[in-house]
């Protein structure tokens, strides 16, 4: 079997960061606090991350994976409806999570409502050439180099 890691910081390090600090109300409200604990951790979720890595292929808003993985869950579903301070911290965390992955806003929005209630729409994200150039090897492995490291056997140990 393969396996594929993935490193990232949890998200709960990105929470000191200043983008958040007109949302402290919102992350000290007891009422909101099961909803939120809920978003950070479907961030955490390994399958989240790589959503939101792929997404962006299908012009998919960033915060969907995230979204699929708490459908069903009514007091998730229920805290969104009814506060909008909470949708905006859930648009700046996911920022936050896709900048911390290697994405950047693109300026386009994409429609979220057919994922989940009480959003309508959200920004599309796009990988960084840092990003993108793991995943397409551009620019281009040096000759001789692969994936490991490793010289290739005809390149010698340069004797």
């Amino acid at each position: 079997m393969n396996k594929l890691a993935l490193n990232y910081p949890q998200v709960r390090t990105l929470l000191d960061d200043q983008e958040l600090n007109k949302f402290r109300g919102v992350l000290r409200d007891k009422s909101l606090s099961h909803a939120i604990d809920a978003y950070l951790d479907a961030l955490d979720r390994p399958d989240v991350v790589l959503g939101m890595i792929l997404a962006p292929v299908f012009a998919v808003p960033g915060i969907v994976p995230a979204c699929i993985t708490l459908r069903g869950n009514r007091a998730f579903e229920t805290a969104v409806h009814k506060n909008n301070n909470l949708k905006k911290f859930i648009g700046a965390i996911t920022k936050l999570r896709a900048r911390s992955i290697g994405l950047v806003k693109t300026g386009r929005k994409g429609r979220v409502a057919q994922w989940v209630g009480g959003f309508t729409v959200a920004e599309i994200y796009q990988p960084t050439a840092a990003l993108w150039s793991v995943f397409s090897f551009m620019p281009a492995l040096p000759k001789g180099s692969n994936v490991f490291g490793i010289l290739s056997q005809d390149q010698g140990s340069g004797a």
